[in-house]
């Protein structure tokens, strides 16, 4: 059995699922792509009460998330990040008024370089009959530096966020993006001495009850959680030195969260300002990072709906924003700045190869109820899960590097190379489904791996498998094991039961990587993989904008899945970071 009991978790967690999920792969006829998949509560890793026992012969001992605080609620996406007002020369430059006794308004340049308010402070002319009370430029369109070159989706409307009367330094933008003018510590959360939690015991090491609970443990707001059995404290921070390397504290409507940056306020950029975008389209999570004079996107809302987010092109350093559909399926991200790259499919045909199990043609036939919808729809996941398993052969080859730069074990550099094997296997399964639901003999172009090799340390390469495989990929694990655990066709459920099966050690080996790597390094390394784990689960808990599949074909999308998800980090991930004292 391995340290963490990480597969007792992942059954466990799956047969909860499965008790409030009645759904057969293939049951259904002609189902469309706009269903959704009727599970959307998480059971909080609660054992079959029905007495199932796993089939590997271990009865589900989860009955209770023994994980006591989600660390990952992290407010992403609150506020813009910029404030000032571009217009530094007054725009009512000469009184209008003919008995003002000065012909020239006193105010014809504004002495500060960075307005802090979107109204001029003197409001009012000294003479009575100035018609000029307001100044103009109510809307700030421009960046936080007047040196800065302007951006191609510059910040409109900005609205500061104020908490207790303090300016934070952060606005939000009409187009959805969140941009940080200037660096402001946070004010401390307020603790609501009336709070109350509705669920969970608020037992020592599980859970909250108030806010009062808090205080020392995230010092944050006790909140519900959402498909979990308990409240759990909201991690919060109020400068920058609380966060780990590469975060900032970025305050939101009432307290500061950590946040990854490559910037720290819009003074870092010389194009536009230091605005957030999204790190993993689909997937969750935000960033902050300099605009560029090639940006296709400053938000969301500039997007279209068919590629709703706003994200770096291929995570690249100094990266343009651009639109990105929906990119997150099964498999270990190959994470390059904090974004996940992938190739673009193109038409091969040696990367179809669905198993020993199956045929692409017998796959087909699992398909032939469907109707265009709803084989779109599920066209397009399978594409986009090929994409990610590919990509996780470049993770796993990266790793391996990484693992012999710090001089780990030989069993470690095994495990990791015979994972970067499985996931070539995995795409092309995934490869084989997308050609039996219509989209032809399909196979990865170039995947762009500038920028990915460095000379890590210990502590980031811990960091960076606890954000990557312990959260990210035991996600994927749940996820396999779910979608296998609901298809009865025999032939796709071969496929899928292969994959989960794989997932499932590749996430215990980061499990006991990350505990080699604690070991070697100490209190500095554990505190890394903490920060990790919080921002990463953080990402995970965020609701998913993922399409809606087909019920019945072991896919999850739309709703159900960000329950998953959700379910994932409380029956899975959180108490298998208790017993590993990673909380």
């Amino acid at each position: 059995m391995k340290r963490y009991r990480l597969h007792d978790l992942l059954r466990a967690a799956a047969v909860a699922w499965a008790v409030s999920a009645a759904a057969g792969c293939g049951s259904e006829t002609g189902s469309s792509g706009g269903s959704t998949d009727t599970v959307a509560t998480d059971t909080g890793g609660k054992a079959d009460t029905g007495g199932t026992t796993d089939t590997g012969g271990t009865t589900d001992t989860a009955t209770t998330d023994t994980a006591t605080t989600d660390t990952a609620t992290t407010d992403t996406a609150t506020t813009d990040t910029a404030t000032t007002d571009t217009a530094t020369t007054d725009t009512v430059t000469t009184d209008t008024a003919t008995t003002d006794t000065a012909t020239t308004d006193t105010a014809t340049t504004d002495t500060a370089t960075t307005d802090t308010a979107t109204t001029d402070t003197a409001t009012t002319d000294t003479a009575t009959t100035d018609t000029a009370t307001t100044d103009t430029a109510t809307t700030d369109t421009a960046t936080t530096d007047a040196s800065n070159t302007p951006a191609p989706f510059p910040c409109k409307n900005p609205k500061a966020i104020i908490i207790d009367g303090l300016d934070t330094g952060v606005d939000e933008c009409d187009n959805g993006a969140m941009r940080r003018r200037e660096v402001v510590a946070c004010p401390a959360y307020k603790v609501d001495p009336n709070s109350t939690c509705p669920i969970g015991g608020g037992t020592p090491g599980q859970g909250c009850q108030s806010d009062n609970d808090c205080v020392g443990n995230g010092n944050g707001p006790c909140l519900p959680g959402i498909g979990a059995p308990w409240c759990y404290c909201q991690n919060t921070c109020q400068t920058d030195a609380d966060c780990g390397s590469g975060q900032v504290c970025l305050c939101g409507p009432k307290y500061g969260t950590c946040t990854t940056a490559t910037c720290t306020s819009s003074h870092d950029c010389a194009v536009g300002d230091c605005v957030t975008h999204d790190t993993n389209p689909g997937c969750g999570g935000k960033a902050l990072a300099c605009q560029t004079s090639e940006d296709q996107c400053g938000g969301p809302k500039d997007c279209p709906t068919d590629k709703p987010f706003c994200a770096i092109e291929q995570g690249k350093p100094e990266g343009k924003h651009v639109c990105e559909p929906y990119m997150c399926a099964i498999g270990r991200p190959f994470e390059v700045a904090g974004s996940w790259r992938t190739a673009e499919p193109m038409g091969r045909d040696d990367w179809n190869d669905a198993g020993a199990e199956a045929s692409v043609d017998d796959l087909a036939a699992v398909f032939a109820s469907l109707d265009d919808d709803g084989r779109d729809a599920l066209r397009r996941h399978w594409l986009e899960a090929a994409r990610m398993e590919h990509a996780s052969v470049a993770s796993f080859a990266r790793l391996t590097l990484e693992l012999m730069a710090v001089g780990a074990p030989p069993a470690l550099l095994v495990r990791a190379q015979q994972a970067g094997i499985d996931e070539v296997a995995h795409a092309e399964r995934c490869f084989a489904v997308a050609e039996a639901l219509g989209a032809g003999p399909q196979g990865p172009g170039a995947l762009p791996i500038d920028g990915s090799l460095r000379a890590p340390t210990l502590l980031e390469i811990a960091a960076a498998a606890a954000r990557e495989g312990c959260v990210w990929e035991t996600a994927a694990a749940l996820q396999a094991q779910v979608e296998a655990e609901r298809c009865g066709h025999p032939a796709l459920r071969a496929v899928l039961m292969e994959i989960a099966a794989d997932e499932a050690r590749h996430a215990e080996l980061a499990w006991d990587l990350v505990a080699w790597a604690v070991q070697q390094g100490g209190a500095p390394v554990r505190a890394a993989v903490v920060a990790a784990m919080d921002e990463a689960v953080a990402a995970l808990r965020e609701p998913v904008a993922a399409p809606a599949l087909p019920d019945g074909f072991g896919s999850i999308g739309g709703a159900a899945l960000s329950a998953l998800r959700m379910h994932a980090a409380t029956a899975v991930i959180e108490p298998a970071r208790a017993r590993a004292g990673l909380v």
